[in-house]
């Protein structure tokens, strides 16, 4: 089988109990001796996460929800971590803490000024946690509807801050002025 092989799969012997993990039919052997499910109509690989066979679409669907799973988690323990370095930069009144706008999203963490005229709101996210890039900002101001990131200069590229001191202190920086709007 040299589809498996190709993937990193360990080969199977013959006499191995082989069923499609989504229909659960047996598959028969294709051309160049690759596993094929009849009922489902693909080419089958090995799942070694969950020892089952799949279509290459859905290895790489589980392959790539894994992933997303992964950099949740990430986003979840670096904006805790961070919270309390966030927080001794706070103005007296303001408040931070950590936030997932819904389920399945990255963690950021939330800054936001005392209530007043003006409803506004700082998230900082986390770096990816591939390494890439640092930390950003993005400004909500619900009272005028209106969300964006912080630009570089000249505006042609979103901001990333090597530290979350500095990503803090644009995001108060950033508050400020909306408030004062």
């Amino acid at each position: 089988m040299p589809e498996a092989a190709e993937s990193g799969c360990a080969p199977q012997p013959a006499t191995a109990r082989i069923r499609c993990a989504r229909c659960g039919g047996t598959p028969t052997t294709a051309p160049r001796g690759r596993w094929w499910c009849p009922s489902c109509g693909s080419y089958l690989i090995l799942d070694v996460d969950s020892s089952g066979w799949v279509s290459h679409a859905e290895l790489d669907h589980r392959q790539r929800m894994a992933h997303n799973r992964r950099v949740v988690a990430v986003s979840a323990r670096l904006a805790a971590a961070h919270l309390p370095e966030v927080r001794s930069l706070l103005p007296d009144g303001w408040s931070a803490a950590t936030s997932q706008a819904i389920s399945g999203a990255t963690h950021t963490i939330a800054i936001s000024p005392p209530v007043g005229a003006v409803d506004v709101s700082a998230y900082l996210s986390p770096p990816a946690c591939d390494g890439e890039g640092g930390w950003s900002v993005r400004i909500h101001n619900r009272t005028q509807g209106v969300g964006f990131p912080l630009y570089t200069a000249g505006g042609a590229h979103a901001a990333t801050y090597s530290t979350v001191l500095d990503a803090a202190a644009a995001a108060i920086t950033a508050l400020r002025c909306e408030i004062a709007e």
